[in-house]
């Protein structure tokens, strides 16, 4: 379905989940995603902080906390400490470990990120975490193995779109282009057919260098 389809739905429930109780604070956490999903910063961050108060030790408020809020505001120390918070109280859970080891991607901490994403695919060898698994190799200038992560999170998760997008941007991004192209004609003959989300195609366009169609 389209995002906005989507969250006007999850606007819906959220508000019906805080009618029946106004302190749970995962649901005023998805407030404040909904409010950052429409940039509405301000409206986000009261939200949020709200969350944060009414349960300081949940792993779900500290999770939409960082990816909503504190990441696109380049608090990135912020994102960190909260989810340093988060996997302490829950350190099997591999989506904590993964967002944790995205953080640390995100500020060029490559090794501690590695260190995190491989704790997370020991937790979940069928996670999302290759997509951060091959970024990290990448950036460290392991290339054959970014590919390979990204081949492995393709075949596992049935090559759906964004598997397909992370795929595509490591072909690009290490100059097979031919594979990339081909990983393109796949994204656009599965639009015709259903959604398929913008960014997927984004993240191969930027890989491939054209950034005027990554940009639209």
């Amino acid at each position: 379905m389209p995002p906005r389809a989507v969250n006007a739905q999850a606007l819906q429930a959220t508000r019906k989940a805080l009618q029946l109780d106004d302190l749970l604070a995962e649901a005023q956490a998805l407030m404040g995603a909904l409010r950052a999903s429409e940039f509405d910063w301000k409206g986000a961050e009261l939200e949020f902080g709200r969350a944060s108060e009414l349960d300081p030790r949940s792993g779900d408020v500290a999770r939409w906390h960082e990816h909503y809020y504190l990441g696109p505001m380049k608090r990135l120390d912020g994102a960190v400490a909260a989810y340093l918070r988060a996997v302490e109280m829950d350190p099997l859970s591999p989506s904590l470990q993964a967002q944790l080891g995205y953080s640390y991607c995100v500020k060029r901490e490559w090794g501690r990120a590695l260190e995190h994403c491989r704790t997370a695919l020991e937790l979940d060898p069928q996670g999302w975490a290759y997509m951060l698994l091959g970024s990290c190799y990448f950036h460290i200038g392991k290339h054959d193995d970014a590919i390979r992560a990204m081949e492995t999170l393709a075949q596992l998760q049935g090559r759906c779109s964004l598997a397909l997008g992370g795929l595509g941007w490591a072909y690009a991004s290490t100059g097979r282009t031919g594979e990339a192209l081909k990983v393109l004609e796949e994204l656009q003959e599965r639009a015709q057919k259903q959604y398929t989300p913008s960014f997927s195609f984004a993240v191969v366009y930027s890989g491939l260098g054209e950034m005027d169609k990554a940009f639209d």
